[in-house]
């Protein structure tokens, strides 16, 4: 279950609720924040694009945006994004393509 809700109580889900939990936190405290959705890099095929579907979350803090992986424990400033291509698996967003 991705339900926000059902992620805080059973301490347990997939990226997409763990991203999806970390938005309305944010959002509650009145962080601008967005829920992504695009695909893993797999390790195994070096710079492939898998159908691993992943889910992470892009936060403003302070005028800054970060990209943030609560699934993973990454965050990186968006000015550095590249650092997240190459994060454990790469992640590519739906947007980049």
């Amino acid at each position: 279950n991705n339900d926000p809700y059902a992620v805080f109580t059973n301490k347990t889900a997939i990226c997409q609720g763990y991203a999806n939990l970390l938005h309305v936190m944010l959002r509650t405290q009145g962080i601008p924040a967005m829920v992504v959705n695009g695909y893993m890099q797999s390790g195994i095929y070096s710079g492939m694009l898998s159908g691993l579907g992943h889910a992470w979350n892009y936060v403003c803090c302070d005028g800054v945006w970060y990209v943030s992986d609560p699934t993973n424990s990454g965050e990186f400033a968006m000015s550095n994004i590249d650092n997240y291509k190459t994060y454990r698996y790469g992640c590519r967003c739906l947007q980049e393509g």
